[in-house]
């Protein structure tokens, strides 16, 4: 990488986002300071503009911006086809229909000349969640808990000192990443699955020397849009399954400390009660099956070690174990929300 002086790239697959891309481009060619380069990686739009408007802005920036067109091959594999060509130190990433706060360059170039002593694997920013309704924003999931982690005694962190990075939100458009260290590591995005920030985010946290937190500055999350994975209730939501094997495939070659695993069956807790709220009925019953073989698969002292420290985890207790009963896990299968299930449930153990 000697001789490139900039700093970092973003790279940005696009795919159907006629109506969001020029934004989300327009907050990267806007930038307070010029110290980034940006890879647009069209994945085969089909739309009527998305490509045309995507052309038009690398044209009227190509010192900035290398635009390239692929076959639809899914959200992985277009950061993978991007990560091939990254040549700065560091490198992120920007869904196409999110945008950055303008001073974004700017503010993550001044931390890492703070610390340019030191070898930065991954920088943590701040993102804030924008209601496409609404137009209101909203503080990011964990704001909390990275500026106590990053905020209150060492700016620099590992996960090694601090287990509770693995507790953060698993969006990799939220980090930057140092190139070598994801070129070390052999790393790639998981192909062909949605959710496929969720095995990055412990594999990377798991390698990483040092990390540290950006709390002014992320990027502009778009919610309650149709196009999103997390507003898709259809055959989508099985991939959550085939994610989460693989986080516990690697836990168990790695041999991870429990407070790891910890995390692990946290976020799968959180996410499998999720998706199976946002399925559709036609995909509702294949996710329940799915979702049972995989907690039946995991060690059931695991999980008995997980909840001991968790008796006041009343209704994730009570997923959990619904999940592990054939007959049980049929209520998750109805219309109601699975929370109405639990419920039901609850109140006849109670009435026993």
């Amino acid at each position: 990488m000697e001789g490139n002086n900039k700093l970092l790239t973003i790279i940005v697959p696009a795919y159907n986002v006629e109506k969001y891309v020029g934004q989300c481009l327009n907050s990267l060619v806007k930038q307070t300071v010029d110290n980034h380069k940006v890879i647009v990686v069209d994945d085969g739009s089909k739309d009527e503009h998305t490509s045309r408007i995507c052309r038009e802005f690398a044209e009227q920036y190509p010192e900035m911006i290398t635009y390239l067109r692929q076959e639809n091959k899914g959200l992985g594999a277009a950061r993978n086809t991007g990560l091939a060509l990254v040549d700065t130190e560091y490198v992120g990433f920007l869904d196409s229909d999110d945008w950055l706060t303008p001073n974004y360059v700017e503010r993550v170039t001044e931390e890492l000349e703070n610390f340019d002593s030191e070898q930065i694997d991954l920088i943590f920013t701040l993102p804030t969640i924008y209601d496409a309704v609404t137009q209101n924003t909203f503080d990011w999931y964990d704001k909390e808990l990275l500026n106590q982690i990053f905020f209150t005694e060492n700016r620099i962190v590992s996960a090694v000192e601090d287990k509770q990075i693995y507790y953060l939100e698993p969006n990799a458009c939220r980090r930057i990443y140092r190139t070598d260290f994801l070129r070390t590591h052999q790393f790639r995005f998981p192909e062909g699955v949605k959710w496929e920030d969720i095995f990055p985010h412990f594999y990377l946290a798991y390698h990483a020397s040092a990390c540290i937190g950006v709390n002014d500055v992320g990027f502009y999350y778009r919610t309650n849009t149709s196009g999103q994975i997390t507003a898709q209730s259809g055959k989508g939501r099985l991939d959550i399954v085939k994610v989460f094997r693989d986080v516990f495939r690697f836990a168990k070659e790695e041999n991870c400390d429990w407070e790891i695993v910890e995390a692990m069956i946290n976020m799968l807790n959180r996410y499998a009660k999720w998706c199976l709220d946002m399925s559709d009925l036609q995909t509702r019953p294949e996710l329940v099956k799915k979702l049972s073989d995989l907690y039946r698969s995991l060690p059931p002292e695991m999980l008995k070690r997980y909840f001991k420290t968790r008796r006041n985890y009343k209704k994730e207790r009570l997923f959990v174990w619904m999940m592990q009963k054939n007959r049980l896990r049929l209520l998750l299968c109805d219309y109601l929300p699975s929370e109405l299930s639990m419920n039901v449930v609850n109140r006849i153990r109670r009435a026993l």
